[in-house]
């Protein structure tokens, strides 16, 4: 456990806004660290892209839950909340209970609202700028149910959202003020109050430790059960030591993965070469003013930045939107890499 960094044995068993809110932050910053990272990996290896790029939230997901549920089970909480001394007790029926020890239901019912609620949230954020996109860009789905799915999603979304995010003020407001026990309405969920560790509950931990570090302790268990927890073990123990010795690079990675240099690239990014365009002839799509997609005349027009053909907006975002490359050079692309283009007359 993080002993350095948070080891005291104070009369209060009430962590501080500051931990908790640390706590939240340092966990919320390790995913778009990791996709940064796994960017780079996948600049480097350009046959991993495809699959990085869509499963890496569902990747993210089993591995964080993997290293959840070693904690919750062994230290009764998160990486991160372990990583500032802090576990979770069970609001009710821990009465009596050993430290550092939840119950499978509660490891889970944890779980859900560490790990799962986060993936769902995420993607429904993506999903509904993905969809104010397409409405902005005048794209329509064919299917009337599809219509009606995306303006209700479009209604409803905003003020579920921003309802969730002012309880989530709220809740601050009356913990650090005492009215309250729970920082988060997701430890309300979760059934748990987060306290303070003691002494006794370090040195349980240590003892934890090294029976899991033991070799000769788990070989007991069986050969399979003694690899997965020597493994798991030794990978969360790194994963801690690495927190603690350069936690500052977490907030460096997450910097780095937004920044941009003076001419609007982001940091680590590749040069992606210009497609060697040939002169257009006459008649094909683009020389006389058609989308290469619909084949009719261009409006609305857009050009994809990977590759600098034209299309119509509308046709352009849902191909790459669909299939992630452009149509005509199939170099990798987002939505994000498609101008619009101002004609004469437009505003």
């Amino acid at each position: 456990m993080a002993e350095a960094v948070h080891q005291t044995d104070t009369a209060s068993s009430k962590p501080s806004l500051f931990e908790l809110m640390a706590a939240d932050g340092l966990f919320s910053s390790l995913h778009p660290a990791v996709r940064h990272a796994c960017k780079i990996i996948a600049a480097r290896y350009p046959s991993t892209q495809t699959w990085l790029e869509r499963h890496f939230d569902e990747l993210f997901l089993v591995v964080n839950a993997l290293f959840q549920r070693h904690y919750l089970f062994t230290y009764a909480g998160s990486l991160a909340e372990n990583f500032y001394g802090i576990k979770r007790t069970p609001v009710s029926g821990g009465d009596g209970r050993a430290g550092l020890r939840l119950l499978p239901g509660e490891v889970y019912r944890s779980l859900v609202w560490l790990c799962a609620f986060p993936y769902v949230k995420a993607k429904l954020d993506a999903l509904f700028e993905e969809l104010e996109h397409q409405e902005a860009s005048g794209v329509r789905p064919e299917q009337e149910w599809r219509r009606r799915a995306r303006q209700l999603m479009l209604r409803l979304y905003p003020p579920v959202h921003a309802t969730f995010s002012t309880a989530v003020a709220f809740c601050y407001l009356a913990y650090m003020f005492d009215k309250c026990g729970y920082h988060s309405p997701l430890s309300w969920l979760s059934g748990v109050r987060l306290e303070t560790v003691t002494a006794d509950d370090w040195r349980l931990a240590r003892e934890r430790d090294d029976k899991l570090s033991s070799w000769t302790r788990l070989r007991s268990r069986g050969l399979p059960a003694a690899l997965t927890l020597y493994g798991l073990h030794a990978t969360t123990r790194l994963a801690s030591h690495a927190l603690q010795v350069g936690s500052f690079l977490v907030q460096f990675l997450q910097w780095w993965s937004g920044a941009g240099d003076r001419d609007g690239r982001r940091l680590g990014a590749v040069d992606v070469a210009p497609p060697d365009r040939r002169p257009l002839a006459q008649g094909e799509p683009e020389a006389d003013g058609r989308c290469p997609l619909c084949g009719r005349t261009r409006t609305n027009e857009a050009v994809l930045a990977v590759s600098g053909y034209v299309f119509c907006h509308p046709c352009i975002f849902r191909h790459v939107s669909e299939k992630g490359r452009c149509p005509i050079s199939w170099y990798p692309a987002s939505t994000e890499q498609i101008y619009r283009l101002s004609g004469p007359g437009d505003d």
